[in-house]
């Protein structure tokens, strides 16, 4: 097992929940916003790779 699974596995425990996602951005990708009223949001391949993680888990019950 890879360390990834690891810290995967041991966050899964913590929250109580199967579905995990962890922010793994890196600081060169995190997002910004070109000021702070606007709704566009700009961030590298790692931001959108996120957010499609994100989209993917997303059925309505992410608290649950």
């Amino acid at each position: 097992m890879s360390v990834d699974n690891d810290i995967y596995r041991a966050v899964q425990g913590l929250a109580g929940t199967d579905r995990v996602l962890l922010y793994d951005v890196t600081s060169a990708d995190r997002p910004s916003r070109p000021a702070p009223a606007s709704p566009l949001v700009i961030g590298g391949e790692s931001w959108w790779q996120f957010v499609t993680r994100r989209k993917d888990l997303d059925d309505g019950w992410l608290n649950t």
